[in-house]
């Protein structure tokens, strides 16, 4: 006589059923979850991975995108001084008969994103060698930008003549 014997089909159906439910919840907890768990896992860390190429896409887009304001605007974040001391340089590094007759104090603008510089500065000195420095300004200077330009001519006292002024507004930005 077996152990089996004694009990009745559907007391084995029932028992079988009983062990098919315990094992398929056993495997379900011990494989099946973790695995479920590991495919959202890797469905999350995918979109991540994809938001981190995308950011570092935006990131390089707004670098390129920056360089090309700071192009047109010229370099931003540099002190004023600093600026106004180049811009001398330059003026002596050209070869252009000019003279710098004045240099007043920048004007600025307070944004709440950025301060804008306006500087102002008269520049001596004749219609070809100021017309060829306005040039290599526009050109070669990268710290700030001309916005505004005008020539007028000024009766000179001392020698009796008259010169030529110009006056160049050029504006740089910082944050």
């Amino acid at each position: 006589m077996t152990f089996f014997e004694k009990y009745t089909y559907r007391q084995k159906k029932v028992a079988l059923l009983i062990i098919i439910v315990l094992l398929g919840a056993a495997a379900y907890k011990r494989a099946f979850s973790v695995t479920l768990d590991q495919l959202a896992l890797n469905d999350e860390l995918e979109q991540k991975k994809n938001e981190a190429q995308n950011s570092v896409q935006t990131l390089k887009n707004k670098t390129l995108q920056l360089n090309q304001v700071n192009k047109v605007i010229g370099k931003e974040n540099v002190p004023n001084e600093i600026v106004q001391h180049s811009f001398l340089s330059f003026v002596k590094n050209q070869d252009v008969n000019l003279i710098v007759n004045s240099i007043d104090e920048p004007h600025q603008y307070q944004h709440p994103d950025f301060i804008i510089n306006t500087n102002k500065v008269t520049l001596k000195g004749n219609y070809l060698a100021t017309t060829s420095f306005i040039h290599q300004f526009e050109t070669k200077f990268n710290l700030g930008r001309l916005v505004s330009l005008r020539c007028f001519k000024q009766k000179n006292r001392s020698t009796r003549k008259e010169e030529l002024l110009t006056t160049l507004f050029f504006q740089n930005f910082s944050e």
